[in-house]
């Protein structure tokens, strides 16, 4: 029985991080798209504010661990106030639909820039 070399393990738990991230990203953008194109009883509207205000805090808060203040964590902290299930904002149902689509592609953004940023801090193995 051998066991992984460290920086094989550090890379498996780096991987399954990205890949969390990516599903998460992606029930995001999936609930979003159903909201812009669907019409739906008002419960998965409370559950869609709910889903979407805590990954925007998630990567609020990923953000800031990783660089402070930053563009994406100002973004994330506004999403994510637009869409607390608390304190709600009200808009109409057309309205809505505008703000999410604007949603899901400042969901898009955020993750091609995370996964630049992060390319270019990951050291290049030869």
């Amino acid at each position: 029985m051998t066991d992984k070399p460290q920086s094989d393990k550090n890379n498996d738990s780096s991987s399954e991080a990205i890949s969390m991230d990516i599903r998460i990203t992606l029930t995001a953008v999936i609930l979003l798209t159903m909201a812009c194109i669907g019409d739906f009883p008002y419960g998965f509207y409370k559950l869609l504010r709910v889903a979407i205000c805590g990954y925007f805090a998630y990567n609020a808060g990923l953000s800031y661990i990783k660089s402070k203040i930053n563009f994406s964590f100002i973004v994330s902290v506004l999403f994510a106030i637009l869409f607390n299930p608390f304190a709600k904002i009200g808009f109409n149902k057309d309205e809505w639909r505008t703000i999410d689509a604007i949603t899901i592609l400042a969901i898009a953004i955020l993750s091609v820039t995370e996964h630049v940023t992060s390319r270019k801090k990951t050291p290049k193995k030869d």
